[in-house]
């Protein structure tokens, strides 16, 4: 799993805290109080160390007005080899909205402003003390994070003990047709790479595998937006199998 980032805007795409810090953005009206995207960046990285979370790439994606900021950051475990979550935010200096916490185990994210995936809004706009407040609304968004984490990480084990049989993954491959998962030529592609996995670690027909079919195929889907309604849409499905005490 990955962030998929969709850049039609040309937004220009940035991780330099240093180019960031250097942007001054004055105050739209007289209580409001813009926050750098440098030293927001910053904090956001002080705060992902001191909770000890770990990230192996991120990306940046700095609007042409210089108004708003994105920045998402995939984490790993040990745990889980070659599987990603992501976390970040969404800066906006342009007095409409907040700062904005985002996570998930699949993130998509548009300069255009649309995204999907777990979001921590807060209706306080960039008002006085807002530096005083940031500190704990990024702790709330790692907060949440390591929850949503924990529980997919139980949900995933679960997934892994779950053995199908071709009856079974018969009723899912009928289920992801009539639910227009992928078109038909992806679907075969699906049950293909089950029968024959890429990845060895796959080869047991338990569900976790199935799900890890469907992101080996949906990988070759180009468009993010498509790609990314397939594997929500088939965890929708996966996910209604798993026993909700797991």
């Amino acid at each position: 799993m990955s962030t998929s980032i969709c850049n039609q805007m040309n937004w220009e795409t940035t991780t330099n805290i240093n180019r960031l810090t250097d942007i001054v953005t004055e105050p739209r009206g007289p209580r409001h109080n813009p926050v750098n995207h440098g030293l927001a960046l910053e904090l956001f990285k002080e705060r992902l160390d001191g909770s000890n979370i770990k990230i192996s790439k991120d990306n940046g994606m700095l609007s042409s007005d210089l108004m708003k900021y994105i920045y998402t950051a995939e984490v790993m475990d040990e745990s889980i080899p070659d599987y990603a979550f992501t976390l970040g935010f969404i800066n906006f200096n342009n007095k409409k909205k907040s700062f904005t916490g985002l996570f998930g185990e699949t993130v998509f994210v548009c300069s255009n402003e649309m995204f999907r995936g777990e979001t921590i809004k807060d209706n306080k706009r960039h008002t006085a003390n807002v530096w005083g407040k940031l500190t704990g609304k990024m702790d709330s968004i790692i907060e949440r994070f390591n929850i949503f984490r924990d529980n997919r990480f139980n949900q995933i084990e679960t997934m892994k003990e779950m053995e199908l049989s071709d009856r079974d993954t018969g009723e899912i491959i009928l289920n992801m047709h009539r639910n227009n998962v992928m078109s038909n030529t992806n679907i075969a592609r699906v049950v293909q790479e089950f029968d024959y996995p890429t990845h060895q670690e796959f080869a047991p027909r338990t569900l976790w595998s199935l799900q890890n079919a469907v992101t080996e195929v949906a990988k070759n889907i180009t468009d993010p937006n498509r790609r990314m309604n397939a594997t929500n849409r088939m965890h929708n499905i996966l996910d209604g199998l798993v026993p909700a005490a797991a």
